[in-house]
C-alpha cells in the first residue's frame, strides 16, 4: 500500500558508516566531546514534520542567569542563520532581553521564506549547544500570535505567516557559513515600524556558534549511510569547531568549495548553475526537463526516471577553480519508501523541480538532506586555519 509523502511536500518552497535498517532507531547515537551533539531525523512536532528533517536540542538560558529552558526539535539548518523561537514555545518570553537599536528604539527582524514569513523581536539568550555556550545570543522571537496584526507591508508581502510548529518544528538554528543573516530589521513603536539598516554585527542575528569560545569557526554535519529499509529515527552528528580540536580535524579527504554568500558552482547538464548543501531542504532541487515527473499519487511533482539513475555535476568555487566531481542515486521516492519499514521518516534518492522559484529554478541546484547521508559536511566561516593559512569561507564534503 502507498503511503502518503505529503509530509515532505509541505516544505517544497522553504529554502530561506553503514548500518542496518529496523523498525526504530539508526545510526550511532554515542557521543561524549562537549562539541558534539546528535542530529535526530524523525517526525518531529506531534509527528507532524515532512521527511527528511533533522534536529537537534538546544538549551536557552535567560543571559547570564540559569533560569533555562531545553528545546527539543529545532530544525538544523544549514542554509539559513540564526536561531528563531516560535512566542508561544518559551515559556518564559519576557525574560529574554529584547535590543535596542543605537536610538534606543526597540529592535524587529523579519525572515523571508518563499513560503512566507516570520516576523518577531530581537531579544537575546545564553545558548547551549551540547557542552558549549554561547553568551548573549541575538535571536529572534517569532510572534505567533493570530491574527497576525501589525507586521509591516515589506515582510508579509512574501505570503502568509509560517507556522513552525504546524510544520513539526520548535524552532530553527542555521549555520550556514555567511554568518550573519540579511533580513530586514525593525524599530517598531506605538503601532508603526520602520526598516533599519547598517546595524553592527553585535545586534545582528546569526549563528550562535560564532560566539561560542574556542570553537566558533564552523561546524560539520555527518550522518551514515541509509538502512535500506528506512528507520523510525536515523541519527547523525553536529560537531561544533573546525580545526580546533582532535574530533573536528579537516582531513586530506575533505573537498573544499570556496562560496560567495554560501553558494558555489555546480555545473550540471554543462550548465553552471548557483549550487548549496541546504539541510534544510528535504531532497534535491534542480531543473531537468528531460526527466519525466511522477503525475499522479503520492509522489506526484518529484522526478521519475524509469530505472534509477546517476545525476552528475561538478562542482567549483564560485568564482571558479578546483573542481569536484560529484553524484546523486536519483529513482521514484515510492521505489524506497514503499518498502520501508511503518513510520519510516527517510527518503533518499528523491529529488524534484523547485516549486515557487520558477523565474530563477534554471539557475540554482539545492543539495538537500538526503545528499547528506553517507557523508560529512562542513560549513567553514571566515578564518578557519588549515595548514597554516587563513581560508576565505568555504563548504566542504568529505565521502564522496
Amino acid at each position: 500500500m502507498k503511503r502518503n509523502l505529503h509530509y515532505i511536500g509541505a516544505f517544497a518552497m522553504l529554502f530561506i558508516s553503514g548500518c542496518n535498517g529496523g523498525g526504530g532507531s539508526s545510526g550511532s547515537s554515542s557521543q561524549s566531546a562537549n562539541n558534539q551533539l546528535p542530529v535526530v531525523v524523525d517526525r518531529g512536532v506531534n509527528e507532524s514534520a515532512p521527511l527528511n528533517r533533522p534536529f537537534v536540542t538546544v538549551t536557552l538560558c535567560v543571559p547570564g542567569t540559569n533560569t533555562c529552558q531545553t528545546i527539543d526539535h529545532v530544525l538544523l539548518d544549514s542554509g539559513s542563520d540564526g536561531l528563531r523561537v516560535p512566542a508561544s514555545v518559551l515559556a518564559n518570553r519576557s525574560s529574554y532581553p529584547q535590543l535596542m537599536s543605537p536610538t534606543s528604539q526597540p529592535l524587529y527582524t523579519c525572515a523571508n521564506y518563499a513560503a512566507g514569513y516570520d516576523f518577531g523581536s530581537v531579544n537575546t539568550a545564553d545558548v547551549k549547544l551540547g557542552g558549549l555556550t554561547a553568551k548573549a545570543v541575538p535571536f529572534q522571537i517569532i510572534d505567533d500570535s493570530q491574527p497576525q496584526i501589525g507586521i509591516p507591508d515589506s515582510c508579509n508581502s512574501s505570503g502568509s505567516y509560517f507556522d513552525f510548529v504546524a510544520a513539526g518544528q520548535n524552532a530553527i538554528v542555521g549555520i550556514r557559513n555567511w554568518v550573519y543573516d540579511e533580513d530586514r530589521s525593525y524599530t517598531c513603536n506605538d503601532g508603526g515600524c520602520t526598516e533599519i539598516n547598517n546595524l553592527p554585527e553585535s545586534m545582528l542575528i546569526g549563528s550562535p556558534i560564532i560566539r561560542i569560545p574556542g570553537n566558533n569557526n564552523g561546524a560539520s554535519i555527518q550522518f551514515p549511510s541509509v538502512p535500506a529499509n528506512g528507520a523510525q529515527s536515523f541519527i547523525g552528528v553536529l560537531t561544533i569547531g573546525i580545526n580546533t580540536q582532535a574530533n573536528n580535524s579537516i582531513g586530506s579527504d575533505v573537498s573544499l568549495l570556496y562560496t560567495r554568500d554560501s553558494l558555489f558552482k555546480a555545473s550540471y547538464n554543462n550548465v553552471n548553475q548557483a549550487s548549496t548543501f541546504d539541510s534544510g531542504t528535504p531532497y534535491i532541487i534542480f531543473t531537468d526537463n528531460g526527466i519525466p515527473l511522477c503525475n499522479a499519487g503520492a509522489a506526484e511533482g518529484f522526478y521519475c526516471p524509469v530505472s534509477p539513475m546517476l545525476i552528475n555535476a561538478v562542482f567549483s568555487n564560485f568564482d571558479g577553480g578546483n573542481q569536484v566531481n560529484a553524484s546523486y542515486l536519483l529513482q521514484n521516492p515510492l521505489i524506497y519508501y514503499d518498502n520501508a519499514v511503518a513510520n519510516n521518516t527517510l527518503l533518499p534518492y528523491a529529488g524534484a523541480p523547485c516549486s515557487g522559484c520558477e523565474s530563477f529554478a534554471d539557475s540554482i541546484f539545492l543539495w538537500g538532506l538526503p545528499y547528506f547521508y553517507g557523508k560529512t559536511i562542513y560549513s567553514g566561516f571566515p578564518g578557519v586555519v588549515i595548514n597554516g593559512e587563513s581560508q576565505p569561507p568555504f563548504l566542504g564534503v568529505s565521502g564522496l
